[in-house]
């Protein structure tokens, strides 16, 4: 008797354990171990089909002396992959490069927080070898932009060199990379065609997206934590804190992130890449928060395995690199990796605190891309009205893209030695230097259709809640439930809750941005090169500012810590946002007060 209630006992505390198991798995429980092993084997597009090589050593000739530089190198295999939506220079196999050069004595260049090369691209290029397997040849890597010189607003040295090979039939899929500083180091690697690596048709497929229906990217730079200790004016509190408290860093981030996915999947975005190392995709791969729009797709955690960067703001040099210390070279990735799709997927660099708006009531994408986005005359408007302020609505910072003052004492000559090194390599090659063609040129490749739209960015304000506690709205669910709880929420609804954070916001500035800090929306396909922050080159279409009556930025200006103040009411005015009116309020079709002027 004394073994039967034993073995009845023994099997009520295993029913016991299954059932307290089955509980914390309804309620969203995981490990990060568990999550992120998940999570990595299911993500093919992790990396968007790009490969880094890093370092490769390069010797360049500094006034009287060989300085010795460190190349990173991100490669992608673009063309010939036959897509029913590729453009017709995506005809061509070839490979992009995304190059960063950077002084391994000097870590900490920079203006504006961010990076800076150490020398502008009228200065200094790279020269690369691109070794095939016998019998094919070796190949000269040439710059994208041809010979054609860098508009002087641009300033280079804040932007990646963009490379481009081109491919001959029958080269295989694996090669090896030169640096004729050093001829005999080799770097091998290989890259299989782009019509054999899935990326893009998984994250447009041809079936469901077409080139007036395309899918909506957002992609945003790593969250990385900061120093608590830094000094950096103007830094919001919120943003720099504990360097080792992880848990409760990324757990609130990923309220942040569930907010961004809920509202902009029902604005009919495909998703969001969000840049993250491998600590953050620990972290966030947990989040009960996120777990659906991961489970969905709608949220791609992309590896970015670069370091951070703090530092001690001790040298003179000013502002010290930021939490966003490669904003260009994440950006120049995505725009990098995603041009191996066709005109069937666009792209936004953007950030968590700026959301997509249209101002007619209940239009959301694709619809503005064929009804108005190509309008003329409505963003000239708003920015005529901005110059007529002074300097546009407070919180705008000097542009990036204005010619630096500073020059450069001691510039680097050309090595000549390294010129012969490099054509003696192509020589033994049986080669000779490939010649500019229209493809390495921006000169013939420029049409009248529009690939890099600008959209206009608009301060918005909580009318009911105190700037200063308007961070911590954006941090804590709305639903009554803290960070970390469960939901069976659909990430597929057009629908947002009633409660999320934007609809408290009922101040807009009368007057966007100047064009000078918009964000761009647009076709990775067109090939974006010398890209920081807020623009780029295009190689292929025009650049278009959109009008601000199609589709718009809000900029939440208080998300991260109080930046404007609500009884600034010179220059703002009543905002009601369409999406979180009453039925009765707003009819389909009807013109709110608030997009009169301006949104």
């Amino acid at each position: 008797m004394y073994q039967l209630w034993h073995q009845r006992g023994l099997l009520l505390l295993l029913l016991f354990w299954v059932a307290i198991a089955a509980m914390a798995d309804n309620a969203g429980y995981q490990t990060p171990e568990t999550a992120q092993a998940e999570y990595r084997s299911s993500s093919p597009v992790d990396r968007l089909g790009v490969r880094m090589i890093s370092p490769i050593y390069a010797t360049i000739r500094d006034g009287n002396k060989n300085v010795t530089v460190a190349l990173t190198v991100w490669l992608r295999r673009v063309g010939a992959a036959k897509g029913p939506f590729d453009l017709p220079h995506q005809a061509k196999d070839a490979i992009r490069m995304l190059v960063w050069v950077e002084k391994p004595d000097d870590l900490h260049k920079r203006k504006f927080g961010h990076m800076v090369l150490p020398y502008n691209h009228s200065v200094w290029q790279p020269e690369l070898l691109l070794e095939t397997a016998e019998p094919g040849p070796v190949l000269q890597v040439l710059p994208e932009t041809g010979q054609q010189p860098i508009p002087p607003k641009i300033e280079s040295a804040l932007r990646p060199y963009s490379l481009r090979v081109e491919l001959p039939a029958g080269v295989g899929d694996c090669f090896k990379l030169i640096e004729p500083s050093y001829p005999k180091h080799k770097f091998p690697i290989c890259l299989p065609p782009a019509a054999k690596d899935g990326v893009c048709a998984e994250l447009a497929p041809p079936a469901r997206h077409t080139a007036s229906a395309p899918a909506l990217y957002m992609t945003i730079a790593p969250v990385r934590l900061l120093d608590p200790d830094s000094s950096v004016e103007g830094q919001c509190a919120a943003d720099r804190a504990s360097l080792r408290d992880w848990q409760q860093h990324y757990g609130r981030w990923a309220v942040r992130l569930r907010h961004y996915l809920e509202y902009h999947v029902a604005m009919g975005a495909s998703g969001l890449l969000l840049y993250t190392d491998e600590l953050m995709r620990r972290y966030l791969a947990a989040a009960p928060d996120i777990r659906v729009f991961l489970e969905n797709k709608q949220l791609r955690l992309v590896e970015w395995d670069l370091p951070e960067r703090s530092h001690e703001d001790d040298d003179g040099l000013g502002r010290p690199l930021g939490y966003n210390y490669d904003q260009a070279l994440f950006a120049g990735h995505a725009w990098l990796g995603l041009s191996a799709c066709g005109a069937n997927l666009m792209l936004l660099v953007t950030d968590l605190d700026e959301y997509l708006h249209s101002p007619r009531p209940h239009v959301r994408w694709p619809a503005p891309l064929t009804s108005c986005m190509g309008h003329r005359g409505g963003a000239a408007r708003a920015l005529r009205a901005v110059n007529r302020t002074s300097g546009g609505p407070p919180g705008a910072r000097r542009a990036a893209t204005t010619t630096s003052r500073t020059t450069t004492t001691n510039r680097p000559s050309t090595d000549n030695n390294r010129t012969i090194r490099s054509r003696r390599l192509l020589q033994e090659a049986a080669l000779t230097p490939t010649t500019k063609t229209s493809t390495n040129s921006t000169t013939t490749t420029k049409s009248t259709a529009i690939s890099d739209y600008r959209l206009l960015r608009y301060d918005i304000l909580a009318g009911d809640i105190d700037p200063d506690e308007e961070a911590e709205l954006w941090a804590t669910r709305q639903d009554g439930k803290g960070s970390g709880s469960s939901s069976n929420n659909s990430s597929s609804s057009s629908v947002v809750s009633a409660s999320h954070p934007l609809s408290h916001y009922t101040l807009i500035a009368k007057q966007p941005y100047h064009a000078v800090h918009a964000k761009v929306l647009g076709l990775p396909a067109a090939n974006m090169v010398l890209f920081f922050v807020h623009e780029g080159h295009v190689l292929y279409g025009k650049s278009h500012v959109v009008d601000p009556q199609c589709l718009v930025l809000l900029h939440v200006i208080n998300y991260h810590c109080a930046r404007r103040m609500s009884s600034d009411r010179e220059t703002l005015k009543e905002f009601s946002h369409w999406m979180f009116r009453s039925a009765n309020a707003t009819t389909k079709g009807q013109q709110p007060a608030s997009v009169a002027g301006q949104p």
